[in-house]
């Protein structure tokens, strides 16, 4: 298993992408790319219920509870770490921004973790391309 931080990079990488997609192709094509990005790392398992929610069209509202009742499943489960509860509640401020299309509070909450100069990738990924959801 990843420690935190790799595991805390992969996601905003592989969530920066899916927000790509949404500019491009709309949230239809997210849960085609988002089988790419899956892996063994059980917090895809909770990304994935809240991308299913988005592309099923739930409203903000309601996505927020939904991903809170599972949350309170994770909560209950022994197996899962302190770690897998950190990444899950940023999940789902990703989840709301991916969501709203808000990609400038997606890019802060990365920033929140690592300064541009330290994951610059990310940056770059959003810096000439038109970051309106489709």
């Amino acid at each position: 298993m990843f420690n935190f931080e790799e595991r805390l990079k992969k996601l905003f990488f592989n969530c920066a992408n899916l927000l790509l997609v949404c500019t491009q192709s709309g949230f239809i094509g997210v849960k085609n790319k988002f089988e790419e990005y899956s892996s063994n790392d059980v917090i895809y398992d909770y990304l994935k219920i809240g991308v299913q929610a988005i592309v099923d069209g739930k409203p903000p509202e309601l996505l927020s509870m939904i991903m809170r009742c599972e949350e309170m499943k994770w909560i209950r489960d022994t197996n899962k770490t302190s770690d897998d509860l950190t990444l899950i509640i940023i999940i789902q401020q990703i989840l709301h921004y991916m969501h709203v299309g808000d990609i400038d509070g997606f890019l802060n909450l990365v920033h929140e973790y690592y300064p541009r100069e330290e994951y610059s990738e990310i940056y770059y990924l959003f810096s000439d391309k038109d970051t309106t959801i489709k």
